[in-house]
């Protein structure tokens, strides 16, 4: 089995993979699967424009030479006159990629299959997963669902402050796993302003009274030694997922509370959450708690599932809130 991958961010995007399939079906017979259609954001490249990508599968018994000429027709006769060079890339009405051609291994300066990005690609494997989970990659022998599995694991890191209050550190906290015993550090920093636009595209998410931050007040936050705030970055290293650790030292013991766990809308089912939790499970362990608490509203079904799996249990207890502000009375 042959797959392709298709992909346009200028012009009449669904019309133009449309008719690239239709194209190739005059050459290489109807396709025994087409994915649907995922709107992503560019990779690679800064562009206004975002993409619609596809995977296409075809049993065809053309080489992999002379479906690479194919390819590149089509392209030219939907309107794209340059290809990417190298790691540039720009806008373009069409982009069509040989990914796996069965167990072909080929490696030539004009052909290198499997596709040699595919594996770091989300835009890519989430269609190829749709239309063919089960197929092999064949020199990682990885299916393509656990391509994507792997793609999933997120880098987990802590906001602190630095000397220069225009930026802020990112120390790498990420929990080991088999696929990764010692994941790569992503300790680095990314600025203040960067960060803040982050958190405030997340927190509306969170809940729609949340008012949304300033770069100095994100600073003051995370300056503070008893409450600490984590990102979830997903493969391109973009915030995808928060979460705060807020730790309170009492007579009976150091407290732990989980507080503002929020997974960005397009970046949900992909573990981001589980990964956060037990990133925060050993940064309160670490700092002397006996437990991790949280406070969760029914509403929020999904998220109450995944904490059940992960081991939270509910208590049995009264959560009383006091409003305080400049008019609040009490009669006694």
């Amino acid at each position: 089995m042959t797959y392709l991958a298709l992909g346009a961010n200028t012009g009449p995007r669904a019309d133009t993979l449309r008719r690239a399939v239709a194209l190739l079906e005059t050459h290489l017979g109807t396709a025994v699967a087409l994915s649907a259609f995922y709107d992503t954001a560019p990779v690679g490249f800064s562009s206004p424009h975002r993409f619609l990508n596809a995977a296409v599968a075809f049993d065809t018994d053309i080489d992999p030479h002379s479906l690479l000429s194919l390819t590149r027709r089509i392209e030219t006769q939907l309107g794209r006159t340059t290809k990417s060079c190298g790691t540039h890339y720009t806008d373009r009405p069409i982009d069509i990629d040989i990914l796996l051609y069965g167990p072909t291994v080929v490696d030539t300066d004009s052909l290198c299959l499997p596709h040699p990005r595919m594996t770091q690609r989300r835009f890519v494997l989430e269609p190829l997963a749709e239309i063919a989970p089960d197929a092999l990659h064949p020199t990682t022998g990885l299916t393509i669902s656990r391509l994507l599995q792997r793609l999933n694991r997120a880098t987990i890191v802590r906001l602190l402050p630095t000397d220069d209050d225009a930026r802020l550190y990112l120390r790498d906290v990420t929990p080991p796993d088999a696929d990764s015993p010692t994941p790569p550090s992503a300790d680095a920093t990314m600025s203040t302003a960067d960060a803040t636009k982050a958190v405030n595209a997340l927190l509306p998410q969170l809940s729609e009274r949340a008012a949304l931050l300033e770069p100095n007040a994100l600073g003051s936050l995370v300056a503070r030694t008893a409450t600490r705030l984590y990102l979830a970055l997903d493969e391109t290293g973009q915030p995808a997922a928060m979460a705060t650790l807020c730790l309170a030292t009492s007579p009976t013991g150091t407290k732990a509370w989980v507080e503002d766990v929020v997974t960005d809308s397009a970046a949900r089912k992909r573990g981001y959450a589980a990964r956060l939790l037990q990133c925060l499970r050993a940064e309160a362990q670490s700092a002397g708690a006996k437990s991790l608490n949280l406070t969760s509203r029914p509403q929020r079904e999904a998220a109450n599932r995944l904490y059940r799996r992960m081991g939270f249990r509910r208590r049995e207890t009264n959560v009383y809130t006091l409003p305080i502000g400049p008019t609040t009375t009490t009669d006694a």
